[in-house]
């Protein structure tokens, strides 16, 4: 429930293919989808009005998204299984239990059979999940905010369940709810201005629910969607904070992120089917925030009503008393609604307030140098699920999108990919070479593309967003040496030379020796190839590795820090403006990369 597994196909041009391991979420969904879009139809007109129409899509909207998420645990149990925590026995009998209740309660609510006993159940299971999950995560690491907005997102689904059960709940039961209903307002609301403030800190990431999702290149005005949803996203959770027109603040809540859904998260789907990480889980997450406002204002009506019925009940027996004793009841009612409200708002902010500083970056004195980070990119022009992940590195290294941290990436291009039909230019078999080391130390079975090795030590497939910034933000914690470049002119023609000082390596590195790289990459390059699998297309490259070699080694025993003054022949065909120098260092036994800088060759 907490993320899903990411499958990506190879083959994404093979309609059959691309949907085959994601058969479980899919059909799952479909299914549910067909099942409240018959029970819609058959149910009449409604007699709502206006915006209010939507709120009879809030169970179809929530419950798709409950039913997909438990496909999640049939398609790959053992993954989703590693998620439950280590104390619980049990394992995979716990994720098929919980997919199988997740497609149980989804198909209940969509039919209403059963749903509000349904519904409760599935509030206690996600909270559940909020407790033994999130919160120990949380609580481990209190400065990352995907932990927390995964918190407050399940948080709010499971209020949205919880919602659902008060509007469709007997009277009988239903009259003890008015201090449930507060709460599921502020479960709610704080979430959203928790996610509305975070579009204004983040706004490079999909809106709605801010996850690590980068937005895509292909969509237009990033900031304008980024900021506009936002400020939508505020102004509806503030207003059901203190309960004013929160109903209707709910509703225009559920169709902004119902509005995302179609204009952003659908075409991602499109785009990419088999991605279930990057693609469907996104679109459902927030489909199903779209349901959960549109459910809160189910549940508003039904207290409107109860609230009205009370209201009428006071009237009648006040105005037996006199109007006097009328007139201060009405006062007496006010005060507390308006002196309800205004706490509420006030420690409602105050507390979204609290959670946004946990998740935002502090610096004392000075600001801080970011930490930087190696990502390589084995690549091709030649493979045809490289160019999404050559445009992730460059979106990556362009948007620096983790606080504090600094992206440094290079594309090095595989030449086994070469017989297919398009000679990649930017091919070497040094790199292959390079590659294949790395395969040795992963131990794994063959080398493949696109691959992306952070830091010499995480390695993963390169077109996946989500492990990139997850892998990226777990390395930059680890300490590295200080690296300083200095470009002088041209000694002759096109000769470079640099001044590379490596500070000292830390006493953890043992007696390890560890080698320094030089590496000249290029900027700003276009792919188009004109055969082989990527036949007509074209795209945008990250830094091209054009050189690379080695100007010494430094050990942890030495007391003097690294010095060398390397030259380096330019090639004509090299775009001088665009050359970009890395230099790193990295362990020879372990291949860790324990310190990495950069720099723009000198005009």
């Amino acid at each position: 429930m907490n993320s899903a597994p990411i499958l990506i196909c190879t083959f994404p041009n093979a309609f059959l293919l691309v949907l085959e391991p994601v058969f479980w979420p899919y059909v799952a969904g479909i299914a549910v989808l067909a099942l409240g879009l018959t029970v819609l139809l058959r149910s009449g007109k409604s007699p709502a009005i206006g915006i209010e129409k939507a709120v009879a899509l809030g169970p179809m909207f929530f419950a798709v998204p409950m039913a997909v998420f438990g496909g999640d645990h049939f398609m790959v149990p053992q993954i989703v299984a590693s998620m439950v925590p280590s104390w619980i026995p049990g394992h995979l009998f716990w994720t098929y239990f919980v997919g199988t209740a997740l497609i149980a309660a989804a198909l209940s609510i969509v039919v209403d059979k059963c749903s509000t006993l349904a519904a409760t159940f599935l509030g206690l299971m996600i909270f559940s999940f909020v407790l033994l999950l999130h919160v120990p995560k949380l609580a481990a690491n209190p400065g990352d905010r995907i932990t927390l907005a995964v918190l407050l997102r399940d948080l709010s689904f499971s209020a949205g369940a919880f919602a659902f059960a008060i509007a469709h709940g007997r009277k009988s039961v239903a009259d003890f709810t008015h201090k449930v209903t507060v709460a599921l307002r502020f479960a709610i609301a704080i979430p959203t201005l928790f996610f509305g403030v975070e579009h204004f800190l983040h706004p490079q990431f999909v809106p709605v629910v801010p996850l690590n999702q980068l937005m895509p290149s292909w969509i237009p005005a990033h900031l304008f969607v980024s900021y506009m949803t936002g400020t939508s996203l505020i102004g509806c959770g503030s207003l059901m904070l203190v309960n004013w027109k929160a109903r209707a603040a709910a509703i225009w809540l559920g169709i902004v992120a119902l509005a995302m859904v179609v204009l952003i998260y659908l075409p991602i789907v499109i785009a990419k089917p088999s991605d279930i990480g990057n693609g469907l889980n996104y679109f459902v997450d927030t489909l199903a925030f779209s349901g959960t406002a549109l459910l809160l204002a189910g549940a508003l009506t039904a207290e409107e009503l109860r609230e009205r019925a009370h209201q009428h009940d006071l009237a009648h027996r006040t105005t037996q008393a006199g109007n006097a004793d009328l007139r201060k009841s009405r006062r007496r009612e006010m005060n507390r609604m308006t002196s309800r409200s205004t706490v509420g708002f006030i420690a409602a902010f105050l507390l979204a307030g609290v959670l946004t500083s946990l998740t935002t970056p502090r610096t004392t004195g000075a600001q801080t140098a970011p930490s930087p980070v190696l990502v390589e990119l084995f690549t091709s022009e030649g493979c045809s699920s490289c160019p999404p992940a050559d445009e992730l590195l460059t979106k990556l290294q362009a948007d620096q999108p983790i606080p504090g941290v600094q992206i440094i990436g290079l594309e090095e291009h595989v030449d086994y990919w070469n017989h297919d039909g398009w000679m990649d230019p930017y091919s070497d078999a040094e790199w292959t070479t390079r590659q294949q080391d790395y395969v040795a130390r992963f131990k794994g079975a063959s080398s493949y593309t696109p691959q992306m090795v952070v830091d010499g030590q995480r390695e993963f497939l390169g077109n996946n967003p989500k492990a990139a910034v997850d892998v990226i933000r777990e390395s930059a914690q680890k300490q590295k040496v200080s690296i300083a470049i200095n470009t002088t002119p041209p000694a002759k023609g096109d000769t470079q030379r640099f001044d590379v000082r490596v500070g000292n390596l830390p006493a953890s590195n043992g007696q390890d020796k560890a080698d320094v790289w030089l590496v000249v990459a290029e900027e700003g390059l276009q792919g188009s190839a004109k055969a082989g699998e990527n036949n007509g297309k074209s795209w945008k490259h990250a830094a091209i590795v054009r050189s690379m070699q080695k100007i010494g080694s430094a050990a942890s025993s030495s007391t003097e820090p690294f010095v060398s003054t390397p030259q380096i022949k330019l090639k004509s065909i090299w775009k001088k403006d665009n050359l970009r120098i890395v230099v790193f260092v990295q362990e020879r036994k372990t291949w860790r990369i324990i310190g990495v800088a950069t720099t723009k060759v000198a005009g």
